[in-house]
Formats: structure tokens, sequence, C-alpha cells
């Protein structure tokens, strides 16, 4: 899952006047109505809510404001009015469990969401969520069935993947990591058909995002080209070329080899450790979140590798990007981890340092803190171990 946590996890545009005919044109007011319903609208377990109502936003990350909140009618019906003079980029946090994002424009749009969470445990994987009403969120549309169809499948197959390691059969263990292989493809492909077919739209940058930026480094720029000399003003597009050349520039200093980029945050003693206090021993280290399946999954084949090798000077680091250190603590708690734990909670600057966008992301240093591998899961974390080892 590497391409979206979406934490989830992918980088989204910000509001801009992409269609005015002239640079610059004065624009009259101009707002469009989003309504919907709720699927659910009571908890059978009476929890109490802290992100009570359905909000609206706009930006991402310390750029995001929130503009309003609404609460549904005891049908659960809700509806409200936003700002299109300029076309742009919305968020809806639906009792901050479930994020939609979508675009508006010169349409009406409907958005029908679940609601409430009906489950004992409140899990963070929602449904997909279909945007009614205007040709330009089809592209966010297509992009997300895409991205939840291939996470429900990575669930299972992940699942049988843990069970296949449970036992002697390796042509079954062989089998499910050959199907996990084909799921990544698969979406990989899905994405740049996606991205072929609405080039010319500026709502592609929410696609665009998720292409390999090593494998599909040629589509992405051609796009971003397309997208600047159709739409001068689209500053968006502009800025996002800007920044992929400029990650290209940071992952060279990831290569093999280079040192790893410090950094310091707390552990479960409120004491902040840096990486470069470490040195000296091989080290896993597992960026990883309690919200996030995939990286929960990873941790028995983690673990049985620490245990494997911890006596030849093997250490793990975990750290967990979560925004709610309870989160963190009870996940930590839940899978009985016992080696280092950090908590990473305002985690912009280190993604970007260490250039993952998904997560789980395990890396390997070496003793003096230079990367041996980068990006392993499941067998390739005891294969690099091995090799580093020279066993």
């Amino acid at each position: 899952m590497k391409r979206f946590l979406i934490l989830g996890v992918m980088a989204l545009f910000a509001a801009s006047s992409l269609y005015a005919q002239t640079k610059g044109a004065a624009s009259q007011k101009k707002e469009i109505t989003v309504k919907g319903k709720l699927q659910f609208t009571k908890d059978p377990f009476n929890r109490t809510y802290v992100d009570y109502g359905i909000r609206l936003s706009k930006g991402k990350g310390d750029k995001k404001v929130e503009l309003m909140r609404v609460t549904p009618d005891a049908n659960g019906n809700f509806s409200f009015k936003v700002d299109a003079t300029n076309p742009q980029l919305y968020n809806l946090s639906v009792y901050g469990i479930e994020y939609v994002d979508f675009w508006a424009h010169k349409d009406d749009l409907t958005i029908n969401v679940r609601g409430v969470d009906t489950c004992r445990y409140l899990v963070k994987n929602p449904p997909f969520v279909y945007i009614e009403g205007s040709e330009d969120n089809n592209v966010l549309n297509l992009v997300s069935q895409a991205t939840y169809l291939n996470y429900q499948r990575m669930i299972l197959t992940y699942q049988e993947d843990y069970k296949a390691g449970q036992t002697k059969d390796s042509v079954w263990h062989e089998c499910v990591r050959n199907n996990i292989r084909a799921l990544d493809k698969d979406l990989n492909e899905r994405i740049r058909l996606i991205v072929r077919m609405y080039k010319d739209r500026p709502t592609v940058l929410y696609a665009v995002n998720m292409l390999d930026k090593k494998v599909d480094r040629e589509l992405i720029l051609n796009t971003y080209d397309v997208l600047i000399k159709k739409f001068p003003w689209f500053t968006e597009a502009k800025e996002a070329k800007e920044s992929f050349l400029k990650n290209e520039n940071q992952e060279k200093l990831l290569a093999i080899g280079a040192v790893a980029p410090d950094f310091t945050f707390p552990n479960l003693d409120g004491k902040m450790v840096s990486l470069k206090d470490l040195r000296g021993k091989l080290l896993i280290v597992d960026f990883w979140a309690s919200w996030c399946g995939p990286c929960r999954q990873e941790t028995p084949n983690i673990k049985a590798v620490y245990e494997k090798y911890k006596d030849k000077g093997l250490e793990v680091l975990s750290v967990s990007i979560d925004k709610k250190e309870s989160d963190w603590r009870k996940a930590v708690e839940e899978d009985k981890l016992t080696w280092l734990q950090l908590n990473a909670k305002d985690s912009k600057k280190l993604m970007q340092d260490y250039q993952f966008s998904g997560i789980p992301y395990i890396i390997l240093i070496d003793k003096d803190g230079k990367f041996v591998a980068k990006n392993i899961r499941g067998e390739k974390i005891e294969a690099a171990v091995k090799k580093a080892l020279n066993l």
C-alpha cells in the first residue's frame, strides 16, 4: 500500500481559477449546492463522536482550513452551498471517520455517505463514495474506486499471506506473494489509464500524484506540461512539476550507501530520541500507523526477523505517524511491540525527507546510519538483514 496512506494517504492541489478565459479575469460570485444522505445515523453502541457532524474544508496539511460544519437532519439528509467562483477542491469529513474529496465547478453535486460507524470497534476503512453530478469528479471517482478495491483485495491477500507464512507450504506462500505483486501492478495500470484519459483536465493531478515517479516519469512530466500550456494560470500544475523535479534531486541523497536523514521524536516515555542515537547496530526502521492494516499485518514478519537476528546485532525502530498519541500507544500495546517506539505526529517533513507517500515503509540502515535497503516487505526484510550480516 505504498501509494496510499492515505494518511492516505495523497498530495492534493489547492484552489485555483482554472477555467477563467483570461488570466486575472474578474469572475462573478458563483455557488453550487452539495447535498447527500447518511446511510446510518444512529450508533448501536451509543458512542460519543468527538468529531461530530460533517465538516467542509479546503486545502491540505498545514494549509487546511475548515469552512463550515453541517448537521444532518433526523433522516440523515444534509445540504450546503460552496463557493465555486473559482473551481477548486474541497474535502468532507464525516464524523472524523469518512473523508471525501470533491471538485466544485459549475454543477450541483450529490454525495451519499455511510455516516456513523456501526462496527463495535471504530475502523478507518471507509467505503467507496460516488460523487454524482459532474464530469470533472469522474477522475476522483475512478481513482477512489480503484484504490478502494485494491485496498480491500490487499487486506484479504495479506491475511492469506500471514496464514501461508505460518505453514511450511512454500508453494502456497510464493503463490500469495505473486498475487500481491499482481495487485500492485493492476492498480498502477488503472491509474495510468485514468491519467491518459483525462490528461487535459486539471483534476487529473489527483491521479498523477499516484503514479510511480520513476516508471512513469515521462507520463507525469508530459501531463504537467499539457496542463501548464492549456491553463497558464493553473499554478498548481507548475508547482507540482517544480516539486517533482525537486524530489528527484532529494532522492539522489537517499541512494543505497548514503546516510539516512536524521530525525528526532518522543518515545513512549516522552523522551526525545534521534536516529543518530542508534548508530552502532544494524537497524530496521519501520514507518507505520495504528490505522494502517497492511502495516500491522507486516508486524509478525518484523518480529520474526528481530527474534532471529537480535543476538547478531539487529535492532528495530518503529516510527508511527499517528496524529493521536492514544491510538499509537494502544496499537503498541495490542501488538506487543517490545522494541523502541517513536511517534511522529507531524510527519510532513519526515515523509518529504525519506520520499515516501504511503505506509508501511520499511528500510534497513547499517551501523554507520547508511541505507542498506529501502521499501522492504515480507520475506525481503530477512533477505536484506542476512545480506547485511553476511549470513
